[in-house]
């Protein structure tokens, strides 16, 4: 994509770490993340513990879920949906199928 995850993309790192937003303007990541979302055929949420909360799935994430959801695809949560944030009930209401960290319930 980018080099973020082999560490090449060294400017963009930098930026992220200084203005996280900017760059995300800057570099269309939140359109660029929409049109894998409608070209593909489903998501899986890997929504694993951070911050102290159990299974957490953060509001870029709840923006990629309603981008699949209203695309028609098939949204699939690694986890449990976390019960602590406030937005528990729209993560229910748009979720396909929870897993359970079993990758072959993915069809």
């Amino acid at each position: 994509m980018f080099g973020i995850a082999d560490g090449t993309a060294t400017e963009l790192i930098r930026g992220i770490t200084v203005n996280h937003a900017e760059e995300k303007r800057k570099n269309n990541f939140i359109k660029f993340w929409h049109g894998l979302i409608k070209n593909g055929d489903a998501i899986l949420v890997c929504n694993f513990d951070k911050n102290g909360v159990k299974n957490y799935v953060g509001s870029n994430t709840l923006m990629e879920i309603g981008f699949t959801h209203v695309n028609d695809k098939k949204i699939f949560l690694l986890n449990p949906i976390p019960e602590e944030v406030s937005y528990a009930d729209e993560i229910k209401a748009m979720t396909d199928f929870v897993i359970n960290g079993d990758l072959s319930k993915i069809a």
